[in-house]
């Protein structure tokens, strides 16, 4: 069983502009400074903003971290799971529970600052998209990312663009944004557990003719992170290999309606 701890910005009937869904692994060092930036944010912005907090399985002190900081602040709500599945669980499990017209899911470690994000709802209106996703600027990563776990996102991002989205430059950068009406039903028929959920859903949304768009962004990489580089990148790879399987059978069956239709 999940357990949500409701707060005012979610019960007393006010619809937020945004649910920001922010997954979390064992992130007590850094989701309080990550609250805190995200709340000085809200706390600028006129729309009602929702903070959701997924604790997926931690077993540290994330959960009574962020419930400490909702006790005190009417946007901010965690859920909590009882086993850690992985990020893509524990983003299906926000996203299922997300308000308003639009959700973004970012990272715990804050990859870019929360002041893009009406750059991201601009351009999901202006050019009538339903997905806006970042994508990481520069030829080089900072100096400040492990040359292995460097070395490892720019083989993985080749296979990704290779195998499964061709169409996009850069699935895993950490901040999403998205029309929750269009793309809920998609994110229903996920499967991934893990971090490559990200390439599943797009993959699941260009399929289903939604429009996606990218937005250059600067990411700063924060020490910390809870990404076991091995074992993480052979599941990844599994888990892409799958993705490009189904998607394979797809595009062949689409292909055979349409000769059938033609027919």
């Amino acid at each position: 069983m999940s357990e949500t701890h409701p707060t005012p910005g979610f019960s007393d009937g006010v619809e937020p502009w945004v649910t920001v869904v922010i997954p979390a692994y064992n992130e007590e060092k850094r989701i309080g400074a990550t609250l805190r930036r995200w709340l000085e944010f809200v706390e600028a912005r006129e729309q009602d903003i929702a903070i959701l907090v997924v604790s997926d399985g931690s077993s540290d002190a994330t959960a009574r971290i962020v419930r400490r900081v909702a006790a005190t602040n009417r946007c901010v709500q965690i859920l909590e799971l009882p086993d850690h599945r992985g990020k893509g669980a524990a983003l299906r499990a926000g996203i299922s529970k997300a308000t308003g017209r639009y959700v973004c899911y970012t990272d715990a470690d804050l990859p870019t600052e929360p002041d893009i994000l009406p750059t991201f709802t601009t351009l999901l209106e202006d050019r009538h998209a339903e997905v806006a996703i970042a994508v990481r600027t520069g030829s080089r990563p900072p100096l400040s990312v492990p040359f292995a776990r460097s070395a490892a996102s720019t083989v993985y991002r080749w296979l990704v663009n290779k195998l499964v989205l061709p169409e996009v430059s850069d699935s895993q950068c950490g901040f999403k944004v998205f029309e929750r009406r269009k793309v809920i039903p998609v994110v229903g028929t996920s499967r991934i557990d893990g971090f490559a959920f990200d390439i599943e859903l797009l993959r699941a949304v260009l399929d289903a003719q939604l429009r996606v768009v990218e937005v250059p962004v600067e990411i700063v990489h924060r020490p910390g992170s809870s990404v076991q580089l091995w074992r993480d990148s052979i599941v990844m790879t599994r888990d892409l290999l799958r993705i490009a399987a189904a998607s394979g059978v797809r595009r062949v069956r689409a292909w055979g309606l349409k000769w059938a239709n033609a027919g």
